[in-house]
C-alpha cells in the first residue's frame, strides 16, 4: 500500500477535512444492526459458530496456512452517505493453545502495545464494571510518507457460552485524529472532525477450542470517509485495502503472542 500514492490522489480529488455527518452515522448504525443480529444467531447456535469451520475445505486451509482473511459479505465495503462501511473477516488456528490462552493475550490491555507494536503505540485498560466488560484506550501511529495517528476508546465485554466457546464484543465509543504528533502543539482533534480517516472500529472474537488446538475468529467493521468522486476509481482500492491488511498484521501478531503464551504455560 502506497500511503505517498494515496495522499497525492486524495489530494488531486478535492479531499480535506471532513465533519462526520449524522446521516453517515445513522446508516452506520443500521448497517451494525443487521451485523449485530447477524452475530447473535452465531452465539445462539441458529448459525454455525465459526465462519472457518462452516466449510470443511475452509477450515483444512486454515490449518493449513495459519491465517485466512476474507471479506465479510462478498464485498470488501460497502458505500453509504459521505461514507464507506469496511467488513472483514479473518481467522487463526493456534495448534496447542486452549481457549483461556487466547483469552488471557486478548483481555491483557496493557501489553497491547508490545504485542501490536510498531502501530500500536500505547494502549491502556481503564476501568473494569466486575462483569466481564472494560473500558480501554489505544494509540496507533502509521508513518509512511505522511503520518497518521489515532486515539481511540473502546467498550470491550467477552461472554462463555459454553465450556471452551468465547463470543466477545468491542466497540469503538470515540475516535480522535492526533495533528502534529510529538510537537509541542499536538492536539487532538474533536470528534467526528478530521481527515476522515476512521470514525468507528467495531468487532466481535469469536474463540473455539478444536482438535488440536483453539481457532480464533475477529469480525471487523469499520467506518471511514467516503472517496471522492472525480478518482474513485484510483482511490477506492488503495482504501478498501487497508482494512484488510490491518486485520492480517492483527491476525498474525495474536496468533504469534497466543502461540508463545500457550508453550511457556501449558496450564493457561
Amino acid at each position: 500500500m502506497s500511503w505517498l500514492l494515496l495522499s497525492v490522489l486524495l489530494a488531486q480529488g478535492g479531499a480535506g477535512d471532513i465533519d462526520l455527518a449524522p446521516r453517515t452515522v445513522k446508516e452506520f448504525e443500521a448497517f451494525m444492526d443487521v451485523a449485530g443480529r447477524q452475530m447473535s444467531a452465531r452465539a445462539s447456535g441458529s448459525q454455525p459458530f465459526l465462519w472457518s469451520a462452516s466449510n470443511p475445505d475452509r477450515l483444512a486451509q486454515l490449518k493449513a496456512r495459519g491465517v485466512l482473511v476474507s471479506p465479510t459479505n462478498h464485498e470488501p465495503a460497502t458505500e453509504i452517505h459521505h461514507g464507506l462501511v469496511h467488513d472483514w473477516t479473518g481467522a487463526i488456528f493456534v495448534p496447542g493453545a486452549k481457549a483461556a490462552h487466547a483469552l488471557r493475550i486478548l483481555q491483557d490491555i496493557d501489553s497491547h502495545k508490545r504485542i501490536y507494536a510498531p502501530d500500536t503505540v500505547d494502549s491502556r485498560l481503564i476501568s473494569r464494571d466486575g462483569g466481564g466488560g472494560f473500558t480501554s484506550s489505544m494509540r496507533t501511529v502509521k508513518k509512511r510518507v505522511i503520518t497518521v495517528a489515532l486515539d481511540y476508546e473502546f467498550s470491550t465485554a467477552y461472554r462463555e457460552l459454553k465450556p471452551g466457546r468465547w463470543q466477545g464484543a468491542v466497540r469503538s465509543t470515540r475516535i480522535l485524529e492526533v495533528d502534529n504528533l510529538g510537537q509541542p502543539d499536538e492536539r487532538r482533534k474533536p470528534e467526528g472532525t478530521g481527515f476522515g480517516f476512521l470514525w468507528r472500529l467495531n468487532s466481535w472474537w469469536h474463540v473455539e477450542e478444536i482438535e488440536g488446538g483453539v481457532v480464533m475468529e475477529l469480525r471487523s467493521v469499520s467506518l471511514t470517509r467516503g472517496v471522492p468522486g472525480l478518482l474513485s476509481w484510483a482511490i477506492k482500492p488503495l482504501v478498501t485495502s487497508l482494512p484488510k491488511e490491518t486485520l492480517e498484521i492483527t491476525l498474525g501478531k495474536t496468533r504469534s503472542a497466543v502461540l508463545g503464551h500457550a508453550r511457556q504455560s501449558p496450564g493457561p
